[in-house]
């Protein structure tokens, strides 16, 4: 009774094994299990694996420094022509200098900086931005805003 349990769990491993070695085969290449050629197709799939897989990672990786670099890198700087060897820009004028009104350029895209051009205008048009200069004039009783 003993031996003959141990046969039939024997049996029973050899079985599993060969089972499971023929459902792996056919797991591989399932569409082409009845051709000829599947140990063949099973090479190619194994290529486009190789080679399908470390172009993800790569593209996975550069996904992931495109978004770590654009977080902890310096933004671009905004005023590029003016004063640019200057730590910080600015002028100073004084109210018997500016006269009735005057209109300062806050957007540095103006020609005749510090005083403002309209070139505002344009970036605004270009970017749905609402850019204006600082309007400077002696106080008026009447204030229009």
């Amino acid at each position: 009774m003993v031996k003959n349990r141990q046969k039939t769990n024997k049996q029973n491993r050899n079985n599993f094994w060969t089972t499971l070695k023929r459902k792996t085969k056919v797991l591989r290449i399932w569409p082409y299990q009845n051709y000829p050629m599947s140990d063949a197709l099973s090479t190619i799939q194994s290529k486009i694996i190789s080679l399908a897989l470390p172009a993800g990672l790569l593209g996975l990786g550069i996904a992931i420094g495109y978004c770590f670099g654009s977080k902890f890198s310096r933004p671009d700087r905004f005023n590029k022509k003016i004063q640019c060897d200057q730590k910080k820009v600015k002028d100073i004028m004084f109210k018997d200098e500016v006269g009735e009104k005057k209109s300062f350029c806050r957007c540095w895209l103006s020609e005749k900086w510090p005083y403002c051009d309209g070139s505002h205008s344009k970036w605004n048009k270009l970017t749905g931005d609402n850019l204006g200069p600082v309007v400077v004039r002696e106080r008026d009783t009447k204030v229009d805003i």
